[in-house]
């Protein structure tokens, strides 16, 4: 008895926030963003799913005007993912019943990071979990609306140096892994 909308979009934060932007004009009340992501945190390994607690732009560089990297001016240091459906998402992932789950930080550029010491630096410099290009960029627009959001990714490489081979070789299978989450989100909101 909802409406769900279901929108491919593309690469990118730009693509992202405008995708967002229309469904916010369109009055949704809940927005799921999902795909996949690089590893990050040590441990992580192709098929794990992260669920947000929260994301930032890794990318966001205005530290010449005296703001943090990662920083957006005007905007919070991250943007915190809404508890009922991160805690719906979660519940939905581990009922998979494989793979690691994992509820972290998202950090979100226009870059596609495929070099292991990159990495290591946005794990240890902003505590994400995994890397991709677009989730901060909807959090971001969802937050100043106030819609709630929350970010469901599936980990289709490693960051490191066989990320492209691996991104290309694993996104399809490990996709359908984030998609049952969100559908097993929806059924228990």
């Amino acid at each position: 008895g909802v409406e769900v909308r279901a929108l491919r979009g593309h690469a990118g934060k730009v693509n992202a926030a405008a995708l967002a932007q229309t469904l916010v004009l369109e009055g949704v009340t809940d927005v799921v963003c999902t795909g996949v992501a690089g590893a990050l945190a040590p441990g992580l390994k192709i098929g794990d799913l992260v669920v947000s607690r929260d994301a930032l732009q890794h990318d966001a560089d205005v530290q010449g005007l005296g703001y943090p990297l990662g920083v957006v001016p005007g905007e919070p240091p991250s943007w915190s993912a809404s508890e009922a459906l991160y805690t719906a998402a979660l519940a939905a992932a581990e009922a998979l019943g494989e793979g690691e789950v994992v509820l972290g930080r998202v950090v979100s550029g226009d870059q596609f990071i495929a070099d292991p010491e990159r990495a290591r630096v946005l794990f240890d410099l902003f505590g994400g979990v995994c890397a991709e290009m677009e989730g901060a960029a909807v959090t971001q627009v969802c937050s100043r609306a106030g819609v709630p959001f929350v970010i469901v990714r599936s980990i289709s490489d490693s960051a490191g140096g066989d990320a492209e081979a691996d991104f290309r070789t694993f996104t399809p299978v490990v996709a359908r892994r984030a998609k049952a989450v969100v559908r097993g989100l929806l059924e228990r909101l």
